[in-house]
């Protein structure tokens, strides 16, 4: 049998054997009928310990099946094995490879997304970039075909020049995504001025205001501040400044915040057209819709936005005014001071 093949079990077999044998010789000075005692007792107890051994091989080969069928079908063994052994001594054994398996399992869950995120991802990049490529695929084509009048030449080197630049601008908000979603980005945690803040934001585009002749109000009642990354937040809140500018019909964009003492919230109203309702609940989604390197890099600047401000414990919404454009929502909560939780609860404290 396989037991016998185990070497400490030979030789604890042959011990006990060699201990009943002696006792029996000796019994047998004594009596005939104490020697066939000694010897049926030693089979016995040899017999009740080959038992035990065989019970626990098989308690043994019982847990290996199921750490087989974990590491072959990615489940775990938790709810399965210690129901039968739960006052045996295999029981520590057999918690320390649930942890394992568990911790297999979780390990195994999360390469599968990371896998199919990365799947999802790489095809979304493929469509976004294949759009712009496109477009400077065909204004390279007409440049390489040539017979073209100094002024056509102008025109089509200066759209080659500006869907280079949105181009490269989609690719660097990309990077920036994958560097949030990666936990790569470094985040400061400062109190930041929300006027400044949002003139920061605004710097930017002062060049788009005036080209498209839109007025900008920014009204301040109250100073207002929120706890975060300056930098970043501002990116988060150019961009949501420049999806209202991009609206069609917008010749005014208002700003006001307020603070209270849960979130600070900032209102950025524009009085365009607005979305449609279906657009509106998907304005955030990472779905980079699109059909022009324009609206690609809209679609990516609010995807961008929603996870810097994410990030920063706060949320963004949109919906629609009564009467027209868009208004989005940005709100920043302020951090919980555990501290004065703790005093304010202080029973020492009230008596």
């Amino acid at each position: 049998m396989r037991l016998l093949r185990i070497k400490d079990v030979r030789q604890t077999i042959a011990i006990m054997a060699a201990l009943g044998a002696t006792a029996a010789v000796a019994e047998s000075f004594v009596s005939f009928l104490a020697m066939i005692i000694t010897l049926a007792l030693t089979f016995a107890l040899v017999s009740i310990f080959f038992f035990y051994l065989y019970r626990r091989q098989q308690q043994i080969n019982s847990l290996c099946d199921l750490i087989e069928t974990t590491l072959q079908t990615g489940r775990s063994i938790s709810g399965v094995f210690h129901i039968a052994y739960e006052n045996d001594e295999l029981t520590a054994l057999f918690q320390q490879v649930q942890k394992i398996s568990d911790r297999l399992c979780e390990h195994d869950l999360r390469l599968q997304k990371d896998k199919k995120y990365l799947k999802d991802f790489i095809n979304n990049i493929s469509r976004q970039l294949r759009i712009p490529l496109t477009s400077i695929n065909i204004v390279a084509s007409f440049l390489a075909a040539g017979n073209l009048s100094p002024q056509r030449q102008n025109e089509l080197i200066q759209e080659l020049n500006s869907l280079l630049a949105e181009t490269n601008h989609l690719i660097t908000t990309l990077l920036k995504i994958i560097r949030l979603d990666a936990g790569a980005a470094n985040f400061r945690d400062a109190a930041i001025d929300v006027r400044t803040v949002l003139d920061k934001a605004a710097k930017p585009l002062a060049k788009l205001f005036n080209v498209k002749n839109i007025a900008l109000n920014i009204e301040t009642s109250e100073a207002a501040s929120i706890q975060g990354d300056e930098a970043w937040i501002a990116v988060a809140l150019g961009n949501i400044i420049k999806n209202s500018l991009e609206s069609p019909d917008v010749n005014q964009i208002d700003i006001n915040f307020v603070q209270n003492s849960t979130f600070t919230e900032i209102q950025i109203k524009d009085n365009g057209k607005g979305f449609d309702a279906k657009n509106l609940t998907q304005l955030f989604e990472r779905s980079y819709r699109g059909k022009t390197v324009q609206e690609l890099n809209l679609s990516a600047d609010l995807t961008l936005s929603r996870l810097v401000i994410g990030s920063q414990n706060g949320t963004v919404t949109a919906e629609d005014l009564k009467s027209g454009g868009t208004c989005f929502v940005i709100k920043f909560y302020h951090p919980i001071n555990t501290g004065a939780l703790t005093s304010s609860h202080n029973p020492q404290q009230h008596t």
